[in-house]
Parts: structure tokens; C-alpha cells; sequence
């Protein structure tokens, strides 16, 4: 098992692409309550 230095860059890089992927998930939430917002039911009844 890596030791040291490489163990806590390995924990960090894992942590990071969980936020990353995290944030993804909040610019997508964002657009589409943007999009289905006041007005903007109609994209779905068209």
C-alpha cells in the first residue's frame, strides 16, 4: 500500500473528482430548474 505523500495525494485526488462530480450535479439542477422554471413548464406540455 502506498505510504506518505502519495497515500494523501491519492485521498485527494479521489475527494475531488467526488466534488467535482458533485458540482456537475448542481450546474445540471441548475439549468434544468432554469428551463422548467416560471414559463418554462411548456418545454414538456410543447
Amino acid at each position: 500500500m502506498p505510504t506518505g505523500r502519495s497515500a494523501r495525494w491519492i485521498r485527494f485526488v479521489d475527494s475531488s473528482s467526488t466534488f467535482r462530480k458533485h458540482l456537475l450535479w448542481g450546474i445540471v439542477l441548475i439549468v434544468v430548474g432554469l428551463l422548467v422554471g416560471p414559463g418554462g413548464v411548456s418545454i414538456f406540455t410543447s
